[in-house]
């Protein structure tokens, strides 16, 4: 399973200016920690790169990715409001394009999983705190077809045990058990 671990293109020009030095050290982590443990990945980040959501979508296409994600980590100067903004759009025309699996993490997300998943509509769903384990788990079984690679199940007793996720199933939202902080980094 190739997974595609992104920063969202930003709209706003002003906001753009200020984030386009800041490398996303997040995505990084994430991405080193799941190629470690033999999990194709792709990191776009889409500010650095100048890309339009389009530009990211081919991208995606070509890499033949099963799975999106986006962090919600906040820049320095960068608006809550109109990063998830950014985000959402992104969600909506990757699911409405590709319709794979999406999930966001990061500060916003993990502060804020229900309204998040409330306010992003083609959003599967959300890791709360530390993404590495609990994104290699979804991979993993994933990869073994536990859970759906097309559409993340919810509910598939699989996706249940998994911890530190938040989702919907039937209209409502549900978490699973908090996933407890990596103790070694």
């Amino acid at each position: 399973m190739k997974i595609a671990i992104i920063k969202a293109p930003i709209k706003d020009a002003q906001i753009k200016h200020y984030v386009r030095e800041y490398y996303p050290l997040d995505m990084a982590y994430l991405g080193t920690y799941l190629k470690e443990n033999k999990i194709e990945v792709i990191l776009i980040d889409a500010v650095i790169e100048d890309l339009t959501i389009n530009d990211v979508i081919e991208r995606l296409k070509n890499e033949k990715v099963k799975m999106v994600g986006f962090t919600t980590s906040l820049d320095m100067f960068t608006s809550a409001t109109a990063m998830m903004n950014d985000v959402r759009d992104a969600i909506n025309a990757i699911k409405l394009q590709l319709n794979i699996p999406t999930f966001v993490y990061g500060f916003h997300a993990t502060a804020l999983p229900e309204q998040t998943l409330q306010e992003i509509e083609g959003l599967d769903f959300v890791i709360m705190a530390e993404p590495e384990l609990t994104l290699l788990e979804v991979a993993q079984k994933s990869s073994k077809n536990l859970i759906s690679q097309e559409n993340l199940n919810v509910n598939d007793e699989e996706f249940l045990k998994i911890q530190g996720l938040a989702f919907k199933k039937d209209g409502k939202f549900l978490k699973t058990i908090p996933r407890q902080m990596i103790a070694n980094l």
